[in-house]
């Protein structure tokens, strides 16, 4: 069973955990590791839901899996940016991804009432683009200068959900 909850106080040292790791990191814009006490700080005020922002735990049959926001958060418009990953425990190519990623979408369509959710992902990162690209999500545009790492620009590719009625 998959569930998205708060996030809980146990559970801080694991996220770092995760958001360190190599299979993680190399995806997400930034790539250096991530200290303690800068994760504290982001961690306290990940906890609390806000107007514009919310973060979520994923749990996969009761286990510690994953990690989802929703930033953005634009009301007057319906939008929001998704970004979250899955723990590097996690089994890939058996629909865990997909079953997050739907999970978050209905999150943000049902319990948000938003109408589109945007995500980017690096260039390179081709399973998640044929992930969102399967679950619907259609290309917006190409960002060059995103990221930089070793003096050099990795692209990011911006993909939007629009929900149907």
């Amino acid at each position: 069973m998959l569930e998205l909850v708060p996030f809980r106080r146990e559970d801080r040292e694991s996220i770092l955990e995760w958001r360190n790791s190599p299979s993680v990191a190399t995806f997400m814009y930034r790539n250096t590791p991530i200290g303690p006490e800068e994760h504290r700080s982001w961690f306290e005020k990940a906890m609390v839901d806000h107007p514009d922002q919310i973060h979520r735990l994923l749990l996969i049959d009761g286990d510690p899996s994953g990690v989802m926001s929703l930033s953005h958060i634009d009301r007057s418009v319906g939008s929001a940016e998704w970004g979250g990953y899955l723990a590097p425990h996690v089994a890939r190519g058996v629909g865990h991804g997909r079953a997050f990623i739907e999970a978050c979408i209905d999150l943000a369509r049902v319990d948000l009432r938003l109408q589109l959710v945007n995500v980017e992902v690096l260039e390179s990162n081709t399973a998640a683009r044929r992930l969102y690209e399967s679950i619907g999500f259609e290309f917006v545009d190409r960002i060059n200068q995103r990221v930089v790492r070793d003096d050099e620009a990795i692209p990011a590719l911006r993909l939007r959900l629009v929900f149907d009625g």
